[in-house]
């Protein structure tokens, strides 16, 4: 079995063997989530199918790092997605690999799936009632 840092990188060399099958252009996005699952975000296309399977035929065959691969080994989006635009800009680039294969961590605590990282975060409102009657009533925290 694979320490967490060792799937990653077997699980970008395997992209890095089957990446020449898409055309050059095709951004695709590697996500590994809060429990260290790895999964593999592309645009759909033609070409994006003869990646899949070429890529998830890699993955099937070595049985320690299927532990951290999420089902489906690849995800397929349409182009006008909302979460794949979202995915496609908080994705950081991954030195050594093409400039259109990107990564997103979230295995550190405390991040969001769908806010960036650096967003400034507002604190929350406080509504407070009261009455004439006596004191300060129920308080609300969205």
């Amino acid at each position: 079995m694979y320490h967490i840092d060792q799937a990653l990188s077997t699980y970008l060399q395997y992209l890095q063997e089957t990446y020449s099958i898409l055309p050059p252009p095709q951004p695709v996005i590697m996500l590994r989530d809060l429990q260290g699952r790895i999964s593999c975000h592309l645009s759909n296309s033609h070409d994006s199918e003869n990646f899949r399977a070429e890529f998830e035929n890699k993955l099937t065959a070595d049985q320690k790092i299927r532990f951290y691969c999420a089902a489906p080994f690849t995800i397929l989006h349409e182009p006008n997605d909302p979460l794949w635009l979202k995915m496609s800009d908080m994705a950081q680039p991954i030195d050594g690999l093409p400039e259109q294969v990107k990564i997103i961590e979230r295995i550190f605590e405390g991040q969001s799936w769908l806010q960036s990282t650096d967003s400034p975060k507002a604190p929350p409102y406080i509504i407070s009632f009261y009455s004439f009657k006596g004191g300060v009533g129920q308080r609300l925290l969205p």
